[in-house]
């Protein structure tokens, strides 16, 4: 009994020091290991609470195809409003822009909360001059109820099908100008 809660309260530590170096953090860990003079590369974005070790399989995947590819770890972020998180993609991005300008094309391939947080950031201009084409994995573009679970934590609440965000996003359709391929 004492092993699973020192181990919760170690993890709980963990994802709160990683959740301030992404608040905190200019240059931040684990940038991509793009080879020079790439021209496109995968973002894969995980789902509600999925740190990059839950996409890290698929990200393997796509460098043993001969595709870059590198996630965006959302972990205890994704708890936050999805405005907040926009705004950490938004400087993952830039980064990613300083560090390998000759990017033109970025895949996303997002998980659940993910498509809805890559949704938000082409509506954002995040993911301007690029070329994007967008993968949502299983996302709820409809709202879903299973955020009840969570509902204390904004990133949950925001996902709910009652929720404005949802509802104008139902009304105006998709981002624009970007091909969009949903697998539920």
């Amino acid at each position: 009994m004492r092993k699973h809660i020192f181990q919760t309260v170690a993890y709980g530590a963990t994802y709160v020091r990683l959740l301030l170096s992404h608040l905190t953090s200019k240059r931040g860990r684990n940038m991509p290991r793009l080879k020079t003079h790439v021209s496109h590369a995968v973002l894969i974005i995980p789902g509600f609470l999925g740190p990059r070790s839950v996409v890290r399989p698929l990200e393997r995947r796509f460098e043993r195809a001969g595709i870059p590819a590198f996630s965006f770890n959302l972990g205890l972020a994704s708890a936050l409003p999805m405005k907040m998180v926009v705004g950490l993609l938004r400087h993952r991005i830039e980064r990613v822009r300083d560090r390998y300008p000759w990017l033109s094309r970025l895949d996303v391939v997002a998980h659940s909360e993910g498509g809805l947080i890559a949704e938000q950031a082409l509506r954002a201009g995040v993911f301007d001059g690029f070329e994007v084409r967008l993968v949502t994995l299983g996302t709820p573009f409809s709202g879903t109820w299973a955020a009840l679970m969570a509902v204390p934590l904004p990133g949950a609440v925001e996902m709910l099908p009652i929720h404005p965000r949802l509802r104008r996003v139902r009304a105006n359709g998709h981002a624009p100008s970007v091909p969009i391929l949903s697998i539920a």
